[in-house]
């Protein structure tokens, strides 16, 4: 059986919250699109007996954003503790692994295509995703001729990420 997936070490740096974890991995998300998917049932609403989820109104002030501490909890979930004092929402390990790499994404969609609107991180909350919103993957698409056309005028772009890694690591 493979080993859970748990973090061995998390710090708060600058803006991030970053996470190593036992697989080797590292991953860092910012607080405003940890905060912007607090799991809470204040946060992203309850079901109803119908399945209903009836998401509420939230209000934020800059001090939403400004995370205060964190503890872990239970060995199987994040508690973060915000500014502006909520400090509710149990972030699962796998779910913050899953924020961390569709904020990655996010952000290299940012610099090569077009930028990630706060929808989206409010359909991952829900578990899913509006069709209208959808990012859809190549293995999405419904035959290899139709993913070689998606991928041919984003190739450009995703090579000049590739670039501006390579030389951000050089500089390190």
């Amino acid at each position: 059986m493979p080993d859970r997936l748990t973090p061995t070490n998390i710090q708060a740096i600058g803006s991030e919250l970053a996470i190593a974890w036992s697989d080797g991995e590292e991953s860092y998300l910012p607080f405003d699109k940890l905060r912007r998917a607090c799991p809470c049932a204040a946060c992203g609403g309850e079901p109803d007996v119908l399945g209903n989820v009836v998401r509420p109104q939230v209000s934020y002030t800059p001090s939403s954003f400004e995370l205060r501490g964190f503890q872990v909890v239970g060995g199987y979930a994040l508690q973060p503790s915000w500014g502006d004092g909520h400090g509710t929402g149990l972030y699962s390990f796998p779910y913050l692994r899953r924020l961390a790499s569709e904020a990655a994404q996010c952000e290299l969609r940012r610099i090569t295509v077009a930028p990630c609107s706060e929808r989206f991180w409010t359909d991952q909350l829900d578990g899913r995703r509006s069709r209208e919103h959808r990012v859809r993957r190549l293995v999405d698409l419904p035959h290899p001729a139709a993913a070689k056309q998606f991928a041919e005028p984003i190739a450009p772009h995703l090579s000049r990420a590739r670039d501006l890694t390579a030389e951000l690591r050089d500089d390190m």
